[in-house]
């Protein structure tokens, strides 16, 4: 994961200056990485920076002033949770604090599709006599859960995640 931050003095006069940095990094080393960028500026006295790109965050629109701290977490999380981090922060709206609560808390697990959840489920909480097994109907079970209980996040083709509401 990371950022392009810019010198908004160089770009002001027409002058492209910024660098690249890893967003894993401690906060004071991304710090410490744009005072030096701003020093080898051609500019004078230059002091303001953006965040102009970013790589490694998906579909994230994190804008141009977010905080460092704030991009350090959400670095942290989408390199442990990937996808489904990423899936997660989309639906949380970018709230980083309610995503990491939601993987730590409300986490299921993954599965190809929501009858295999329901199958796992029902399995686990008692013995499916053999004569029946095939007439339950663990797609509807499992999209009935959807709709009170649980929800989901895709992230590939027979890869979803469920969650529990809380």
């Amino acid at each position: 994961m990371k950022i392009y931050v810019a010198c908004l003095e160089s770009y002001i006069n027409g002058i492209l200056h910024g660098r690249w940095i890893d967003a894993t990094k401690e906060v004071g080393d991304i710090e410490s990485e744009i005072t030096i960028m701003l020093k080898e500026s051609s500019v004078r006295e230059a002091e303001e920076w953006a965040i102009h790109d970013y790589d490694g965050f998906g579909d994230l629109r994190l804008g141009e002033y977010p905080s460092l701290t704030s991009i350090h977490k959400i670095a942290l999380f989408l390199q442990e949770h990937e996808d489904v981090g990423a899936k997660l922060l989309s639906y949380t709206g970018d709230d980083i604090d309610y995503a990491q609560n939601l993987i730590e808390d409300s986490y299921l697990g993954k599965y190809e599709n929501i009858a295999h959840y329901a199958r796992e489920m029902t399995e686990s909480c008692t013995t499916i006599p053999h004569g029946i097994e095939h007439y339950i109907d663990y797609d509807s079970m499992g999209k009935d859960m959807l709709l009170d209980e649980l929800f989901m996040l895709e992230t590939d083709y027979n890869e979803i995640h469920v969650f529990q509401h809380i």
